[in-house]
């Protein structure tokens, strides 16, 4: 389902380096069906993660999804290994 106008399911990035920002572009879509709602990111080995969230009905979601990231372009997103329990409203880290 195409998401609601308070909900997102586009993703924007730039390159960031050295006290600077480049221009943002529009990157590959998150999968239709992820939650679009109070999801955490994360950057960690050369990816990053979306992780848990809600959608309208605002049910909180285990899904974990990754893309390939590099130089302010990010790759395609995949799912991956789920939470064991549903989350949303909550912070992720990542490292390197």
């Amino acid at each position: 389902a195409a998401a609601t106008a308070d909900e997102a399911d586009t993703v924007v990035s730039a390159a960031v380096g050295a006290g600077t920002v480049g221009a943002f572009s529009t990157q590959a879509s998150l999968p239709v069906g992820f939650p679009l709602r109070y999801g955490a990111l994360a950057s960690a080995s050369g990816h990053l993660f979306v992780v848990g969230g809600c959608d309208g009905g605002n049910g909180a979601f285990s899904s974990v999804v990754r893309a390939p990231a590099s130089g302010g372009t990010v790759g395609n997103w995949t799912s991956v290994q789920a939470l064991a329990t549903p989350i949303n409203n909550h912070a992720a880290s990542g490292g390197s």
